[in-house]
């Protein structure tokens, strides 16, 4: 599994939120925290990273299933080819 990027940022439940989601979760949360931090901040203050954070998650692995066929790619440029964001909410 890949380190998480910053992770003294986020609160105990967060963590736990997205080490138990494993690879796909933890690749997420440092898309999110490397492309858009004040997003992140955002979410994190506002309490809502963990729920905005399980839609993500829901949809990406939704996203995967479906093109399960498509292994040769990475689940990033599946998620892309797929036309879905990889942004967190801008709020």
């Amino acid at each position: 599994m890949e380190p998480l990027y910053d992770a003294s940022v986020y609160p105990d439940p967060v963590l736990k939120t997205i080490w138990g989601a494993g690879n796909l979760g933890v690749a997420i949360a440092n898309w999110w925290m490397l492309g858009w931090p004040e997003r992140v901040s955002k979410l994190l203050t506002q309490r809502i990273y963990e729920d905005e954070f399980q839609r993500q998650l829901s949809q990406m692995e939704e996203i995967l299933a479906r093109t399960a066929d498509m292994d040769y790619f990475s689940p990033v440029e599946v998620v892309i080819m797929s036309g879905y964001s990889l942004e967190p909410p801008n709020l």
